[in-house]
């Protein structure tokens, strides 16, 4: 993959953003988990309509294995606002920091399922060539 390829740049801007989201969140208040994670959809905003961009360049019979990615990242990317709501009202109670860790655990399946969506553009590139030849 090129590195100036965007859909592989807007996979490494989620990733960065899950990064910044582990390395903060445990000295967040409950105010910054907005931005956090905001971040990240942010970030994966981009990724996804990075994506659609090069779907428009695929023959529609290679999208399938992408869509399918596509959507478990919107899934994804709603559990980990519902992790961030449950650790804001759950500040500096005992449950506080288990749903910090849901909230990590969500953030980082959307960086794992940011790489399945590469892979996928990648298989999806692979057989629209074979489909040319």
């Amino acid at each position: 993959v090129d590195e100036n390829d965007g859909v592989l740049k807007g996979t490494t801007g989620v990733v960065q953003a899950v990064m910044d989201l582990s390395n903060k969140i445990h000295k967040a208040r409950p105010q910054d988990y907005v931005e956090l994670v905001m971040n990240v959809g942010v970030a994966l905003r981009t990724l996804l309509s990075r994506v659609d961009e090069e779907l428009k360049e695929l023959p529609q019979q290679t999208h399938s294995e992408v869509s399918m990615a596509h959507k478990v990242l919107s899934s994804d990317m709603n559990q980990l606002v519902a992790a961030m709501k449950n650790a804001q009202s759950n500040y500096q109670t005992f449950l506080e920091e288990e749903y910090q860790k849901q909230m990590l655990k969500a953030a980082h399946i959307v960086a794992f399922n940011s790489k399945q969506l590469l892979d996928a553009v990648g298989n999806a590139r692979r057989k629209a060539l074979k489909l040319q030849r």
